[in-house]
């Protein structure tokens, strides 16, 4: 599954517009045929939830660029249609909500079934709950969250062969795809390239595997574009700003 983590600033978080969002443009949470995850929130409306958001932000302490709250979402293949329903995307909602500790801060989440790829949005806050200390959650433990949710997967919904994006080659069978398309064709795990089912590499593919060494070597704006021009990759300007390669 493809699992993204977006974040709002304090200065201006927009919670009731998020909550009513994520709750597909509905005030009430009544007559709903799929589920609602609230973790330390009874709120019946998107009024009240926001509102159970905005008394615990006014915890957190005012620094400059302090988030006010998370925005994460799962999602899946869009092949993968025909084999999710209600039922399985909750369990693998609550499995989330357990690894990034919902239970320690405020959580709203519901599905939408309403693009080709079947996707759930949580609405979370960025500090716990009646704490103003911030629940981030850090690189290393969000790759170890992506890795264990594709494990759960895999274990759980076998079938759901086509969203596995974060195991190794040993933990993904071979008859698998490679997974969730993305405008980029790099695996979020460590950053290497995605091999296509037919093992080959194609010219775009080696220009990006050239790029992410020759990034990794010089982190430095200045001198990875100067390495860049040693390898004879002319890079493309527009008012003195590098715009392309």
């Amino acid at each position: 599954m493809l699992i993204k983590m977006l974040h709002r600033k304090l200065s201006n978080p927009g919670l009731f517009q998020l909550a009513t969002y994520i709750n597909q443009g509905r005030e009430l949470l009544e007559n709903e045929p799929d589920f609602a995850i609230r973790y330390n929130t009874n709120g019946e409306t998107m009024r009240a939830i926001a509102e159970d958001f905005q008394r615990n932000n006014t915890l957190i302490p005012k620094r400059k660029n302090r988030n006010g709250i998370g925005h994460y979402i799962i999602s899946f293949h869009p092949q993968e249609k025909r084999r999710l329903n209600s039922e399985k995307l909750f369990t693998i909602a609550q499995k989330f909500c357990e690894e990034i500790e919902a239970d320690k801060k405020i959580v709203f989440a519901r599905p939408h079934f309403d693009r080709a790829n079947y996707h759930v949005h949580f609405m979370v806050s960025a500090s716990k709950f009646g704490s103003g200390k911030s629940s981030r959650i850090s690189k290393p433990r969000l790759r170890a969250i992506k890795q264990e949710m594709d494990r759960f997967q895999q274990q759980n919904f076998p079938e759901l062969k086509q969203s596995l994006l974060h195991l190794s080659g040993k933990e993904v069978a071979k008859s698998s795809l490679t997974g969730i398309p993305l405008p980029q064709k790099f695996k979020e795990s460590d950053g290497s390239l995605r091999v296509k089912r037919r093992r080959k590499i194609s010219q775009l593919d080696s220009i990006r595997k050239t790029l992410v060494d020759i990034g990794k070597q010089y982190p430095d704006k200045e001198a990875f574009l100067i390495a860049l021009k040693q390898q004879g990759i002319e890079t493309y300007q527009y008012r003195n700003r590098c715009m392309g390669y």
